[in-house]
């Protein structure tokens, strides 16, 4: 696939070259509306054998992508090129040699649904925010989202 998916980050659900990502993909998405109390969220779109998850808000901009490796959430790998020349087999200090200081770090982390712990390191800019999540022996990179800056956690 031709497009590179940091260039999705803030696009409207009509934007043509989300669009053709979208279609690009051979998967129908499982396509579920976030409850309002809950989150400012509007729509997600799970793409499981994809490894894939786009969140829009209520305008119908894309919030964040979460691009997952094999068996993370019952998810199949992400097969197409990750941003930034990153690989699912990179670990935490290649990701960081790769992709410069990050802008924040945290970990250990326990996840809420299957208690494993985790690390991850965030590089923020002007127009997303690239957020990895490594298992605790931080050899290989389990999730990577793409945050927009507005989105961050406060």
């Amino acid at each position: 696939m031709d497009i590179e998916i940091h260039n999705l980050i803030d696009k409207n659900a009509e934007d043509e070259l989300l669009l053709k990502f979208i279609n690009h993909i051979p998967e129908k998405p499982e396509i579920f509306e976030m409850r309002e109390s809950d989150t400012s969220d509007g729509s997600v779109l799970q793409f499981k054998k994809t490894g894939l998850q786009i969140t829009f808000d209520q305008q119908h901009k894309v919030n964040t992508i979460h691009v997952f490796a094999e068996n993370i959430d019952k998810y199949q790998q992400y097969p197409y090129p990750l941003p930034k020349g990153l690989s699912f087999n990179v670990n935490r200090d290649e990701a960081i040699a790769i992709l410069g200081q990050p802008s924040v770090t945290g970990g250990p982390v326990k996840a809420v649904i299957n208690k494993s712990i985790f690390f991850w390191d965030r590089w923020d800019n002007e127009n997303f925010s690239l957020h990895l999540q490594y298992p605790e022996d931080k050899n290989s990179i389990s999730m990577l989202t793409l945050i927009r800056p507005n989105r961050l956690p406060k």
